[in-house]
């Protein structure tokens, strides 16, 4: 399985991974990804840096509003690339049910070593009809003015 695009912002995405590392019985997760690879936000460009928080907002609007999350806890992430082709920054944005099968609630989130089967055999990925849902609220988000106007920047640096 391939991850699900749900916004494409020009340099930076939000996706619906294919495999979880968070269940969604816990809250699920959503990953904004830009599409250069970085290795560390303080590498990217003003456009990609104000893309990247434009879609952890937009992301973890959705979690909280669309799957009914109580929290959403950001992370970057890229170190599991790291013998493969380099360290490539991701954000996940997690969801925080309060009441949690997997993880601890008020605890940072756990993570097994990758490859773990707890990621492909017990973990679930978000509904089809979720994703819908997500990507739904997550377009009707960017007409509000408050993302139109973040999203209409450009890059002074390009």
């Amino acid at each position: 399985m391939k991850p699900t695009e749900i916004l494409d912002l020009g340099q930076v995405s939000i996706l619906v991974p294919a495999i979880p590392l968070h269940s969604r019985e816990d809250g699920g997760h959503l990953s904004v990804e830009p599409h250069r690879a970085i290795s560390d936000r303080s590498l990217a460009t003003p456009l990609e840096a104000v893309q990247l928080m434009v879609a952890t907002m937009l992301a973890g609007d959705a979690l909280l509003n669309v799957i009914g999350v109580a929290k959403v806890n950001y992370q970057d992430m890229g170190n599991w690339s790291i013998n493969k082709e380099g360290a490539k920054l991701h954000i996940h944005v997690f969801g925080r049910h309060k009441k949690q099968i997997y993880q601890i609630p008020g605890e940072s989130i756990s993570f097994l070593p990758q490859g773990h089967p707890i990621y492909t055999e017990r973990y679930e990925r978000f509904r089809s009809s979720e994703i819908e849902s997500i990507e739904r609220h997550i377009n009707q988000l960017t007409s509000q003015p408050r993302f139109e106007r973040l999203l209409g920047l450009t890059d002074p640096l390009s």
